[in-house]
């Protein structure tokens, strides 16, 4: 019987160590559900936030095509009324030389 006793006694060690692996098993199986759910989360975290970045980078880009245009709008407003001015100084100028001349022909007529 010492034989059989022995014999019990392995299988419940082996027994033992058999449920203490399935054990581990069970938990790193956990462990590593709950790793790969990290990881998801993370992954969604960030696509979102690229998304934002995106979304942001969108809008920057177009406020400075608008500043550009509104910049270019200013440029033409400019020289155009640089133009205006400049027609404005001519006419001026001729009415400037109108009036001498209307004065010169005053004075040379003694009026």
């Amino acid at each position: 019987m010492p034989n059989t006793e022995s014999f019990n006694d392995n299988q419940k060690e082996i027994s033992e160590e058999v449920r203490q692996s399935a054990e581990q098993a069970r938990e790193s199986a956990e462990q590593d559900r709950q790793f790969a759910e990290n990881v998801r989360h993370l992954e969604e975290e960030v696509r979102q936030k690229n998304e934002k970045v995106r979304v942001e980078s969108e809008k920057a880009r177009e406020s400075a095509e608008q500043a550009r245009e509104y910049a270019e709008q200013a440029r033409e407003y400019a020289e155009q009324a640089r133009h205006e001015r400049e027609q404005q100084q001519i006419i001026l100028n001729e009415i400037q030389q109108t009036l001498k001349e209307i004065q010169a022909r005053t004075s040379d007529a003694g009026l």
